[in-house]
């Protein structure tokens, strides 16, 4: 069977919050480590190579903009700087894109022009290997009701 949770990691890229003018890493310089060493399966790293990034904003203050830039890394030390330039985000709203081909280590710089709130979290595909470890996020139980 196909689980959804052992397939796909979430990443909290940044948390939501307000971003003064200026620019920023997220969610810090070193990024996240998208081959994480899972401690339940001691020696296995998985690798995930595409992302479903998913930008959330809710407060633009007048003119103003937000210009990410997704920065990968095979090693957390040197990063390609232009690896993939999202358009401009001027209005609030849910922004997605997809992020392919990516190495190791993935980081966020955004730029603002004014102040904006807003957030992010990327889904991983095609770890190279499985189960994903959820570092960022944490399964909760769910119970259907007994209308299906």
């Amino acid at each position: 069977m196909y689980d959804i949770l052992s397939n796909h990691k979430v990443c909290n890229m940044r948390t939501h919050a307000q971003q003064t003018t200026g620019s920023a890493y997220q969610p810090d310089t070193t990024g996240v480590d998208l081959q994480a060493e899972n401690p339940n399966f001691l020696g296995q790293r998985e690798r995930t190579t595409k992302g479903l990034l998913i930008v959330f904003v809710t407060a633009v203050a007048e003119g103003a903009t937000l210009t990410i830039v997704a920065q990968d890394s095979l090693d957390a030390v040197t990063y390609d700087a232009d690896y993939a330039t999202l358009a401009a985000i001027s209005a609030t709203g849910v922004y997605i894109c997809q992020l392919r081909d990516l190495q190791r280590v993935l980081r966020l710089l955004a730029t603002v022009t004014g102040n904006i709130s807003w957030g992010a979290i990327m889904v991983g595909f095609d770890a190279t290997r499985r189960p994903v470890y959820q570092v960022d996020a944490t399964s909760v139980t769910v119970t259907y009701g007994s209308g299906r």
